[in-house]
C-alpha cells in the first residue's frame, strides 16, 4: 500500500510540473486527441452501416485480391498509433516542452508496441521474428513499422483537422508535383528502348519477388471491418486523410472507361517503434529476415493451417500443388476456382511466385521424409522445426550466394561484405544493427524488379525447344492458379531459358495499364502506385538520396542529372519541373547500371546497405557459431553445397538444368547438365547420436 502512495504522490507530482509548463495542458491535449480518433471510428462505422463510400463489386474483386482483410493485431496497432501520433502532433503545435514519452507515462496511454518481458533461449526462430534479438526483442518482428534512415518527407494536411503527416506532393515551385500517372506515362511506358537481360533468366526476377515478400507486406489501410473504399467517389462522410488519389489527364485512357481518378488508398498508419517521436509510420505485416516465412507465415493460426501434423510434413492439394484457400475468396467466386493458400497472402499474384512457393512446399516435405528416415524417433513437432531451420538456411544462402551478387555486382557486394563463407562461421552478428526492413526498401527500391518482367510467358517442352502451346500473356497469368495447374513445369522451364528485361525506367502495358484487371478498365497502373506509395510513406526525393549516400546530384536539367542519359534526362525534364522534385523510383530507374549490378548505383548503395542489416541483425543467420541455433560445421558444409539448381531438379520434372539457374544457359560458362550428375545435399550430418 505505501509502494501505491508513493506511486500517486509522484504523479500528482508530475502532473502539476507538466501543467506548469506554458502552454501545456496534457489532460486537455489528451482528450482532445482521443475525441479526434473516436470522431474519425465514428465516421467510419456510420459510412460501412449505411454502405457509403464502399467500392463496388468487380473493383472489390480486385482490392480483396491485393489486400487480405486487415488482421486484428494491425488494427489493434493501427487505432492505438493514431491516438499516439494525434497527442505527439498536438504537443508539438502546442509548443510546450512536454516530451510524448513523459506524455504518455502521465496518461496512461500505452505504446501499441509492447516488447516480451524476457526471451528464451531457443534453437529455432519465432515464426514472428521476435525475440530474434535479445536486447531489442521487436526488432524485424512482424507487426512493427518499418524503419528510417533519412527522416521522411511529409507535409501539412491541409484539411482544417489535418496532422503534420500529409505526403509529399509540393514541387520546389510551391505548385503541386506532376500526378504520378503522368509520370508513368511519359517515363515509364514500355518503349522500343527496353532490351532484354543478356545473361539473367526470367527466375532471377520470380526470385526477386519471393524474396520482396519474404522481408515485406505493408498492411493498408482498409476502414471499418475492411470494408473496401471508394477513393474516387467520396462523399462527406468520408475522413479526407485516408485517401491519396492520383490525377488522371483529360486525354487518359482510363477517362474512356468512365474513371474520374486512380483510387489510392494510404498504408495503414502506425508509429514509430518506440513512441518516442510520435510521427507517422507505416507497419510491415511481415518479418524483417530471409526467413522463409512466406511459406510458413508469420502468425500461429496460418502456420498450423499449413501443416499435416503428422511426419513433420506441410499440407498440400493433388497433385502435389499448394493447398487451397477454402475461405471463399470474392476473386476466387468470382472467376469459378479457388486460390492457393500458403505462409504469405500474396501467393496468388502471378504464375511464377506460385511457382516458388510450390518448389519450398516440396522441398520442405522432401526434406522432412528424410530426416524421419535418418531419425525414426523424431516427433512431428522436431521433424517441422528441423526442416523449417535448414529450409530458411537454403534460402538464405541461395539469396546471397546467388541472386544477390546479381543484383548489387561485385563493388557493392565487397563495399557491404555481403558475400557468403564458404568455411567456417559468420561472427559479425551485432544486436545494436536495426535488422528491420527499411521503408525506403519495402515502398521503392525492391521495386525495381518491376521493370524487369517480360510480357510474354512461354510453356517449354522437356527439351527447352519452342514446342506447340502458345505463349501467355503477363495478363493472363495474375491471379490464375487454374493455369499455374495446367502448365506448371513448362512454364516453370520457360522462366529457366526465358531471359528478364533490363532494369530501365520502362514497364511493361500489363503492368502500367492492366494490372490485376477484372474486367475492361478497371486495372491498376504499378508504376504511379509505385510513385504514389513512396510520396505516401514520406520517401524524400532522388537527391535527396542521392545526398545521403554521397553520390553526385544535379541542380539544373539543362548541366544534366550524374549518372543519367540525357536523353532520359529530358524525358524527366518533360515532366518535372526541377531536379530536386525527382521521385526516387523515377529517378534511379533511370540510371546508367554500374559494374556488372543489374540495378543503378543508387539502388544498389540502398539494398547493399539493408541487405547488410539483414545479415548483420539476425541471430539466427545460417552461418552463425551462436548456439543452440548454429549448424554444426559437418551440417553447414552441406547447405553450402546446395544450389537453386539443385532444388529445381529435386521439385519439377526437369531433366537438364543450366548450373546458374539465375543466369541463362551459355554453351562455355553456363551449360546445361543432367539433373542426374548434381550433387545432392546429403542430410545424413542430421542423424541423431
Amino acid at each position: 500500500m505505501r509502494c501505491l502512495w508513493v506511486v500517486g504522490v509522484l504523479m500528482s507530482v508530475l502532473i502539476a510540473i507538466s501543467d506548469c509548463k506554458p502552454n501545456v495542458n496534457i489532460k486537455n491535449l489528451t482528450k482532445q486527441a482521443e475525441d479526434n480518433v473516436n470522431n474519425e471510428d465514428k465516421l467510419y462505422q456510420e459510412r460501412f452501416e449505411a454502405k457509403i463510400d464502399i467500392l463496388p463489386e468487380d473493383l472489390t474483386t480486385v482490392t480483396a485480391a491485393l489486400f487480405e482483410e486487415t488482421p486484428d493485431r494491425a488494427a489493434e496497432i493501427e487505432k492505438q498509433s493514431r491516438l499516439v501520433n494525434w497527442l505527439s502532433y498536438l504537443l508539438r503545435k502546442s509548443g510546450g516542452s512536454v516530451s510524448l514519452s513523459e506524455a504518455l507515462a502521465l496518461t496512461g496511454i500505452e505504446c501499441p508496441f509492447k516488447p516480451p518481458e524476457s526471451c528464451p533461449s531457443s534453437k529455432y526462430r519465432s515464426l514472428d521474428g521476435v525475440c530474434n534479438n535479445k536486447a531489442h526483442p521487436l526488432r524485424g518482428a512482424a507487426f512493427t513499422p518499418f524503419a528510417r534512415e533519412i527522416p521522411p518527407a511529409y507535409e501539412q494536411d491541409p484539411s482544417p483537422e489535418g496532422l503534420d503527416d500529409f505526403p509529399r506532393c509540393t514541387a520546389k515551385s510551391g505548385q503541386l508535383l506532376p500526378s504520378a500517372r503522368e509520370i508513368s506515362r511519359k517515363v515509364h511506358q514500355q518503349g522500343p528502348s527496353s532490351s532484354n537481360a543478356e545473361t539473367k533468366s526470367f527466375f532471377f526476377v520470380a526470385w526477386g519477388q519471393f524474396v520482396a515478400h519474404l522481408i515485406t507486406d505493408r498492411a493498408p489501410a482498409s476502414g471499418f471491418k475492411s470494408a473496401r473504399v471508394d477513393c474516387c467517389n467520396l462523399s462527406k462522410k468520408a475522413p479526407p486523410s485516408e485517401c491519396f488519389n492520383i490525377d488522371l489527364a483529360d486525354d487518359d485512357p482510363y477517362r474512356s472507361v468512365g474513371r474520374s481518378c486512380l483510387g489510392f488508398l494510404r498504408s495503414l498508419e502506425a508509429t514509430d517503434i518506440d513512441c518516442k517521436t510520435g510521427r507517422r509510420e507505416q507497419l510491415n505485416s511481415a518479418t524483417s529476415f530471409i526467413d522463409g516465412s512466406a511459406v510458413y507465415g508469420v502468425t500461429e493460426e496460418n502456420a498450423k493451417s499449413l501443416r499435416t501434423f503428422s511426419g513433420g510434413k506441410l499440407v498440400v492439394s493433388e497433385p502435389n500443388q499448394l493447398p487451397y484457400n477454402c475461405n471463399n475468396h470474392p476473386l476466387a467466386a468470382k472467376r469459378g476456382f479457388n486460390l492457393f493458400s500458403a505462409g504469405d497472402p500474396r501467393v496468388n499474384e502471378v504464375s511464377h511466385l506460385i511457382g516458388v512457393h510450390t518448389v519450398w512446399v516440396r522441398e520442405h516435405n522432401r526434406i522432412a521424409t528424410k530426416l524421419a528416415s535418418l531419425n525414426p524417433s523424431w516427433k512431428d513437432e522436431t521433424l517441422y522445426q528441423e526442416t523449417r531451420r535448414i529450409v530458411s538456411a537454403l534460402i538464405q544462402h541461395i539469396s546471397y550466394k546467388e541472386w544477390l551478387p546479381i543484383v548489387l555486382g561485385n563493388d557493392i557486394m565487397t563495399k557491404y561484405n555481403l558475400s557468403v563463407l564458404s568455411s567456417g562461421f559468420y561472427d559479425q552478428y551485432d544486436e545494436n544493427v536495426n535488422p528491420a526492413t527499411t521503408s525506403v526498401t519495402a515502398s521503392v527500391a525492391m521495386r525495381f524488379g518491376h521493370t524487369l518482367v517480360s510480357p510474354l510467358f512461354r510453356v517449354l517442352p522437356r527439351d527447352y525447344s519452342q514446342g506447340s502451346t502458345p505463349a501467355l500473356t503477363l495478363g493472363s497469368l495474375f491471379f490464375r492458379p487454374n493455369l499455374y495447374v495446367m502448365h506448371e513445369q513448362g512454364l516453370m522451364r520457360g522462366l529457366l531459358a526465358d531471359p528478364s528485361q533490363n532494369m530501365d525506367p520502362f514497364v511493361e502495358f500489363d503492368l502500367t495499364n492492366r494490372l490485376f484487371e477484372t474486367a475492361r478498365g478497371n486495372g491498376m497502373d504499378l508504376a504511379a502506385f509505385n510513385i504514389q506509395r513512396g510520396r505516401d510513406n514520406g520517401i524524400p526525393s532522388y537527391n535527396e538520396w542521392r545526398r545521403k549516400f554521397n553520390l553526385p546530384v544535379g541542380t539544373s536539367f539543362s548541366a544534366g542529372l550524374p549518372g543519367i542519359p540525357d536523353n532520359l534526362t529530358k524525358t524527366l525534364e518533360s515532366v518535372y519541373g526541377d531536379p530536386e522534385d525527382i521521385d526516387l523510383y523515377s529517378g534511379a530507374l533511370c540510371e546508367t547500371r554500374e559494374g556488372g549490378a543489374a540495378v543503378g548505383p543508387l539502388f544498389a548503395e540502398i539494398l547493399g546497405q539493408q541487405f547488410s542489416n539483414f545479415r548483420k541483425g539476425d541471430r539466427f543467420w545460417y552461418e552463425t557459431n551462436e548456439s543452440p541455433q548454429a549448424f554444426t560445421a559437418a551440417q553447414l558444409t552441406q547447405i553450402r553445397g546446395v544450389t537453386l539448381a539443385e532444388v529445381l531438379c529435386n521439385n519439377l520434372d526437369l531433366d537438364t538444368i543450366q548450373p546458374a539457374a539465375f543466369l541463362l544457359p551459355a554453351p562455355q560458362t553456363n551449360a546445361r547438365v543432367a539433373c542426374s550428375t548434381i550433387q545432392q545435399f546429403d542430410l545424413t550430418p542430421w542423424r541423431s547420436h
